[in-house]
């Protein structure tokens, strides 16, 4: 058997299509974490090292940040499909090597701290409002930490899986040097979880390498032939 890396589809195969849609899941229910409690006239979260005031005010929003928090959890649920989804097509590919193990693990940690995150963030719609100004910095803390530079770091293993893989089957450059760039900026956002001057990197490395996961779903699925 030989393998060819797809450079443009004409059709997509049932497998195509379930990874493609649990994709657009993740990306829509992530979204929709962040927009919801701005439609509520909220705003965004505060960022670390805002004032427990604005993290108050914030989680007053008790419906929308609750809703928020259970998106989160939606959305982790997704990425988890699509890790094991692709990590699985990956290795029926051909000889992958530990890239298909590294997608599939970095996936499911992807979704282990997004869904946290999402706890966290239930928590504080629910207790936000009465809790002390200590604890609610703390819990903001660690949604921020879990649900940003974690779940980002994460998600760049799965992108580091794929250039690994396509690396082992001689896939395009192109397509081996993009996965690799997305790694590393996801990499350099974990920074943020000891910097707040650093939190600008987090959506730097994790919007780019969302879409780089949907256009790679699109464009770079390597194809076993015989």
């Amino acid at each position: 058997m030989s393998t060819r890396i797809s450079k443009a589809h004409t059709g997509f195969r049932g497998s195509d299509r379930s990874l493609i849609a649990a994709m657009c899941g993740f990306l829509a229910l992530f979204v929709l974490s962040v927009v919801v409690p701005s439609i509520a006239g909220g705003g965004t979260m505060p960022a670390p090292g805002a004032p427990a005031t604005d993290l108050q005010q914030w989680a007053g929003h008790r419906t929308a940040v609750i809703a928020a928090g259970a998106l989160m959890m939606a959305a982790a649920g997704a990425v988890a499909v699509f890790g094991d989804l692709l990590g699985h097509r990956l290795a029926a590919a051909g000889p992958a090597g530990r890239g298909p193990v590294v997608v599939r693990s970095a996936a499911i940690a992807a979704a282990v701290a997004l869904a946290a995150c999402g706890v966290v963030v239930m928590l504080l719609g629910n207790r936000g409002t009465t809790a002390s100004a200590d604890s609610v910095a703390t819990l903001g803390r660690a949604a921020f930490a879990l649900g940003g530079p974690v779940h980002t770091l994460l998600l760049g293993g799965v992108t580091l899986g794929w250039a690994l893989t396509l690396t082992r089957l001689g896939g395009s450059r192109p397509a081996i040097v993009a996965m690799g760039i997305l790694s590393a900026l996801c990499a350099l956002s974990a920074g943020a979880v000891f910097s707040d001057a650093l939190v600008p990197l987090v959506p730097i490395g994790r919007f780019p390498t969302m879409l780089g996961l949907l256009l790679g779903t699109v464009r770079w699925l390597p194809r076993p032939e015989t």
